[in-house]
């Protein structure tokens, strides 16, 4: 189905109730070239139940924004969007998709204080895949209560995170993949990176000029992954694992206002050259405070073997406390195998040095 740019409607009203309104795009089925979807909008009284639901290899794409439950009217008390909700979920037939287009998903959003919009909800499961997104706002207005986002082995590509402006409102990071570049998020709880028994990432697509703002704090779970660039403005504590960069491309995680491990966490750095930020992870936590805690260090060689004068700091803070709980001898392996890295936490930094090829590797040459 080709909208030819019109705008797709599930549960819209401008008088009395729309209610139990349903899309469904399934099977292989494809809508595209849609303009503005709304689900659950209403200009009077009240959208309640509306769903819309992309699964088992359908895909959605649209050149306009998305809206989730969405009260336009600016003064008559008593209406509502309510229980509107949207699932994108894979299947049989593959990976689910909606592509946003570089456009916005609005969920929960209120313009008058008279008028309320409650427990609107997307959820992104397992096989769903929500790209281009340019801004998603979760709980947007004075009376938007209980509105959620869930993250569940899904895949969220995301520029700017706008969440937890409602009261109660949330962003459930349950497991699966976050892509952003900046957020917002206000209110309790901390935003959490995983449930601790699935496997989550949040991947920073920005820079070290770009801002993630997360009021209440930043938790990665003990199984949660912080990866990719970006300068976190606001507490952090990981229990999980700290990767700067994006699989084998280095990058730097900037932090300002604390930076916690346990001895649960890990920190992964990848070395492909001498060029800090650009060829080897860094994490510039200046000015802070840090206790490694006992953590472990991992470090992955990117088609590269260091000579044994080059030195690498991957790690600088203000005052560094404690050292890695995984060294022998205070060296460590890389993950390949192939040599060690004398490690060195004095001072305020995390340096690795005197790289040495181990001689087991020669054995069968």
């Amino acid at each position: 189905w080709n909208a030819n740019g019109g705008e797709v409607r599930v549960g819209f009203g401008s008088q009395g109730w729309v209610t139990n309104n349903w899309l469904k795009v399934e099977e292989g089925g494809i809508v595209t070239n849609a303009g503005t979807i709304t689900v659950g909008f209403v200009n009077a009284r009240s959208a309640v139940e509306n769903k819309l639901i992309v699964t088992n290899g359908g895909r959605l794409c649209s050149t306009g924004s998305c809206y989730i439950g969405y009260v336009r009217n600016t003064g008559t008390a008593g209406y509502s969007a309510d229980s509107n909700t949207a699932v994108i979920v894979g299947g049989a037939y593959g990976d689910s998709i909606m592509n946003l287009g570089n456009t916005d998903i609005n969920i929960g959003v209120i313009v008058s204080a008279v008028c309320t919009g409650r427990s609107n909800e997307l959820f992104v499961l397992s096989g769903g895949i929500v790209t281009n997104c340019r801004t998603l706002a979760v709980g947007k207005g004075t009376n938007s209560f209980g509105n959620r986002v869930t993250l569940g082995s899904g895949i969220m590509c995301i520029s700017n995170l706008t969440a937890n402006t409602g009261p109660e409102s949330q962003f459930r990071f349950n497991s699966g993949t976050l892509r952003l570049m900046t957020t917002i998020v206000s209110n309790s709880p901390p935003f959490t990176v995983g449930d601790g028994a699935q496997t989550a990432e949040m991947n920073m697509i920005g820079t070290t000029n770009q801002s993630l703002v997360f009021t209440n704090g930043l938790v990665v779970t003990n199984s949660g992954i912080l990866s990719g660039s970006g300068r976190i403005l606001s507490p952090a504590t990981v229990t999980g694992t700290l990767s700067p960069g994006t699989g084998s491309t280095a990058s730097s995680i900037v932090f300002t206002a604390g930076l916690a491990f346990t001895n649960t966490s890990t920190l992964r750095f990848s070395i492909g050259g001498t060029g800090q930020g650009t060829q080897h992870d860094y994490i510039d936590a200046s000015g802070l405070t840090v206790d490694l805690a006992g953590s472990s260090l991992q470090v992955d060689l990117v088609n590269y073997v260091p000579q044994s004068t080059y030195a690498f700091t991957n790690l600088v803070a203000g005052t560094l406390n404690g050292t890695f709980g995984n060294l022998y001898g205070n060296r460590v392996r890389d993950t390949g195998g192939q040599g060690s890295f004398a490690v060195s936490t004095s001072g305020n930094r995390v340096v690795l040095n005197d790289y040495q090829v181990d001689a087991s590797v020669f054995l069968f040459w």
